[in-house]
């Protein structure tokens, strides 16, 4: 109890500095920390496999995913239903272990994540929304290109070519892929796959935005050229597709 306890006083004692430094130099130091100690964007994970991991990229209906996984999860047969991000694991690459997502728009996906993020104090990079879409999309990679990092498992270093080839081919080999503008119906054919029966599906943290204006759309797609490729790749070759292993 003694150790446990030091741990969470020096884990708050951390986060409150980097509060502090966060002040001054205004680098979100103290939300990487808490990513950090979650298993936040987590690319080295490893899971069985005979296990399916969700691939969790924000915006794209984790919440409402994860609330299903956890109440059909029987003989574990998802590798985590914890509500964290995270992309595929470089450890357990999609050719040989099971993967599957939900695929949306990426301007529609980073315009909600701007909106929700513009809206509390407490998410990250919160600081610099309140300057304006650009200078979110400057400092915030996760609104630069995120499914692409998450997709092919390069989280850390900003996206090209070869990351836009890495992430097809590991698309190319998940279980299963949801449009997210059929959510309902995909969910439910998901989980039948897997021999489940799903009678409600969940519309966890659904929110209604400001709709987006065609310059701060051309200002995302400026940013998300590589996410884009891969969503109209996705569109073009798996849209509708039950991707069976």
């Amino acid at each position: 109890m003694l150790i446990k306890g030091l741990i969470k006083f020096s884990k708050r004692l951390v986060f409150h500095s980097l509060g502090i430094i966060d002040r001054i130099i205004n680098r979100n130091l103290r939300f990487k920390f808490i990513n950090l100690t979650l298993g936040m964007h987590n690319n080295k994970y490893v899971f069985k496999p005979n296990q399916i991991s969700f691939v969790h990229v924000p915006k794209t209906a984790g919440t409402s995913t994860l609330d299903l996984m956890q109440k059909n999860n029987e003989g574990s047969i998802f590798a985590t239903c914890k509500d964290i991000h995270r992309p595929i694991s470089l450890n357990c690459l999609p050719k040989k272990y099971k993967y599957f997502a939900v695929m949306r728009d990426p301007v529609q996906r980073v315009w909600s994540y701007y909106q929700m993020v513009k809206g509390s104090k407490n998410q990250p990079y919160n600081n610099f929304s309140q300057q304006g879409l650009e200078i979110f999309l400057e400092n915030c990679w996760e609104a630069r290109n995120m499914v692409c990092r998450y997709f092919s498992g390069d989280i850390n270093k900003e996206p090209n070519d070869m990351t836009l080839k890495k992430s097809k081919i590991n698309l190319d080999n998940f279980l299963f892929t949801i449009d997210f503008e059929n959510y309902d119906e995909d969910i439910k054919s998901f989980f039948n796959l897997l021999n489940i029966t799903i009678n409600n599906v969940p519309h966890k943290r659904k929110v209604k935005y400001l709709t987006i204006k065609e310059n701060y759309s051309q200002l995302i797609r400026k940013y998300n050229k590589y996410d884009l490729a891969l969503y109209e790749y996705w569109q073009n070759n798996h849209r509708l597709k039950i991707k069976r292993k």
